[in-house]
């Protein structure tokens, strides 16, 4: 049964996730449409697509750093504070893209300033959903941890969604007042969704799951535990494992996202218009597909749902190619609500509770932002910039994009053979122990319950 703070954590996470994701979406159909022009306007077309999604790329370099500083934050001080400053940072370097002069007014300082905002917002979105999955699975009724957490992964499609809709909003201005404020206007927007997110996680609590596990610590000792030290003493295999499992993942979701509204303006050469609303069918779909599988999970299991998406994606990721490529707007269009209805939906769905149940509550934090950030950085970040690079290379063919995401699905599904049943329950030793050098924790080799069966507390070892 829900409860009324369960709700509230859920709002408040799920606001800093939709600004991470306008955020990410907006930069990447600026960098699709106006970078180049507006930031980088010495170089060709295409490289100055590749230059500005290298400086797209950029902040995802800093993001584990950003995570992995958060998250010791968020596991030793509690989840509110490194909550509060990720939103901060995120917010305010978003907005403050809005005022950055273009390279026509300061030179090569522009650019200069572009990066460095990217740098900020990359370093507080680091932290930002890792501590927001953390906070909604503790607070969510452990029988519907898969429901509460993907409708917290929807909201980054809301996010995603909103950037299409204000980018479509100002994408009929002239192309004089496009390039001279026009721009602009979306950046400023998140000045709104700031203003409510920090509202709302003022009022947060910490879960009751943190505070259980911090008030089991034996000693001040043991609450001043080193959460990465600890990790690395006890969960290497799954640091990995989980690890590969999220690129597979991050990199449909990068595609799907960020690239093919470039892929669409600069190669198919699909109006604007046509191709951001290309992109909101897509993202409608895979918010609705995102919740019903999560909700899925919790009564069929995690790993039967990902593992799914990676199957599908393989053959999919070459067909949603074929209809793209066509430029008919209604083939378009359905392709892209097909690939987030059965590949991307039962991935986003299954994800977030998959991180959770695999660290527990005392390195959660730390364990997700390491695994989802260092992916981040090393490949989702990378997506935009590989897949360009890709398509050039291919004589303006999709199909090495196609194949490079079809390989990061078959590796992935490797991966998660290879976890077992470790993502299907939630209960874990305690971690807060004297010597950093403990033995891994072993889980339980068993099937996600059911949701009617009662849950039993975990035993302290």
């Amino acid at each position: 049964m829900a409860t009324a703070p369960a709700r509230r954590a859920l709002v408040a996470a799920s606001a800093g996730t939709i600004i991470e994701w306008f955020d990410y979406a907006l930069y990447g159909a600026l960098a699709a449409i106006l970078a180049g022009d507006l930031f980088f306007p010495r170089f060709s077309p295409g490289l100055a697509t590749l230059a500005a999604f290298g400086a797209y790329g950029v902040a995802f370099f800093v993001r584990p750093l950003g995570g992995l500083v958060l998250g010791r934050i968020g596991d030793r001080r509690g989840r509110k504070p490194a909550l509060m400053i990720s939103l901060v940072l995120m917010g305010g370097c978003t907005v403050a893209v809005a005022l950055v002069p273009t390279y026509a007014m300061i030179g090569v300082c522009a650019p200069i300033l572009l990066v460095l905002l990217r740098v900020g917002q990359g370093f507080g979105a680091g932290a930002e959903v890792a501590g927001a999955i953390a906070l909604v699975a503790e607070y969510a009724p452990l029988e519907r941890r898969g429901l509460y957490t993907a409708i917290l992964q929807s909201t980054s499609l809301i996010g995603v969604l909103l950037s299409s809709l204000a980018f479509l909003s100002v994408s009929s201005l002239p192309h004089a007042a496009m390039q001279s404020w026009g721009w602009r206007v979306p950046f400023l927007s998140a000045g709104l969704l700031f203003g409510v997110a920090l509202y709302l996680r003022t009022r947060l609590e910490e879960s009751p799951e943190y505070r259980t596990a911090t008030a089991r610590a034996e000693n001040r000792a043991a609450r001043e535990h080193r959460p990465l030290a600890l990790l690395f003493a006890t969960m290497k295999r799954r640091l990995f494992l989980a690890f590969m499992l999220i690129n597979a993942w991050n990199v449909l979701a990068a595609v799907l996202a960020v690239f093919i509204a470039s892929y669409l303006r600069n190669t198919v050469r699909m109006p604007a218009t046509y191709a951001f609303a290309i992109l909101s069918v897509g993202t409608v779909v895979g918010v609705v597909s995102t919740i019903f599988f999560g909700a899925v999970c919790d009564k069929y299991g995690f790993r039967r749902i990902w593992m799914t998406s990676l199957v599908v994606t393989i053959p999919g990721v070459f067909l949603l190619f074929l209809g793209l490529r066509t430029g008919v707007f209604w083939l378009a269009a359905g392709s892209m609500a097909l690939a987030y209805a059965i590949a991307y939906g039962p991935g986003a769905g299954a994800f977030p509770g998959v991180l959770a149940n695999l660290f527990p509550t005392e390195v959660r934090y730390s364990g997700i932002a390491a695994v989802r950030e260092v992916s981040a950085a090393t490949v989702a970040g990378t997506v935009p910039f590989v897949a360009t690079a890709l398509v050039l290379a291919g004589g303006g063919t999709p199909w090495l994009v196609a194949g490079y995401v079809a390989v990061w699905a078959l590796l992935g599904l490797i991966c998660y053979t290879l976890l077992g049943n470790e993502s299907e329950t939630p209960e874990s030793p305690n971690l807060f122990v004297e010597h950093p050098n403990a033995p891994e924790p072993t889980m339980p080799e068993t099937t996600r319950r059911p949701a009617t069966e009662p849950v039993q507390p975990a035993v302290k070892q």
